[in-house]
């Protein structure tokens, strides 16, 4: 299968950064990727109809907003200790440790072809139908490389907001709007929380009365 330069460049990133250890299997990863990402969102969007007294999407107009929600490439991945780069939901469910952000890699290409041998398994093949299906791509190869680009988009975001967070951390902002609390508890840097739509809280979280060490 053929990619562009620009397309085989971002599959080489994501092999430096430890998504895959070869082009191929990037590729394979950024399919499934896409199709889980499409299919959860379906289903958050399902259930969030649901609850809501008033619909804002009809039905028929969910699986184009879950197409137009998972290609934005929102979710978080991370780098383990044993220096992989996974879904942050991953992470948590198999409690994987996370370890640090490593340095930016440095690309080094022995050999620049723009034709890559692809073999995947028949639910591999089903995902990619399921693509096309969904209109991410008017055929498998196009949608296979929309799955790329967007699975480059998210590993980049993810090391950009992590190479941010731990700038603030060394050189904190004096301004006290420069970090924010989160409606979960959490104090994060202020364009960290911006740039991955988390929900700002009111302040920092209220410990209940009575709490502390018993004597």
């Amino acid at each position: 299968m053929r990619f562009s330069k620009k397309q085989v460049e971002a599959i080489d990133h994501l092999v430096a950064e430890g998504v895959g250890e070869s082009r191929p299997e990037v590729v394979r990863l950024a399919v499934e990727s896409l199709d889980e990402a499409i299919c959860l969102m379906r289903s958050n969007l399902e259930v969030e109809q649901a609850n809501r007294r008033q619909r804002q999407l009809e039905p028929e107009e969910i699986p184009a907003m879950a197409v137009k929600i998972a290609l934005a490439g929102r979710e978080r991945w991370v780098w383990t200790e044993d220096g992989q780069c996974i879904p942050e939901q991953v992470a948590d469910e198999q409690g994987i440790p996370i370890g640090q952000c490593p340095p930016r890699p440095s690309l080094v290409r022995d050999r620049a072809t723009d034709r890559i041998r692809l073999k995947f398994s028949k639910g591999q093949h089903e995902a990619i139908d399921r693509l096309v299906a969904e209109e991410v791509g008017v055929t498998r190869p196009e949608a296979i490389r929309r799955a790329v680009e967007r699975l480059a988009k998210v590993v980049r975001r993810s090391r950009d907001n992590e190479e941010c967070a731990e700038s603030y951390r060394q050189q904190p902002d004096t301004e006290l709007e420069a970090w924010v609390w989160t409606a979960d508890g959490r104090l994060l840097p202020e364009p960290v929380v911006i740039e991955e739509g988390i929900p700002i809280g009111a302040g920092p979280p209220r410990h209940p009365p009575g709490g502390g060490e018993q004597h």
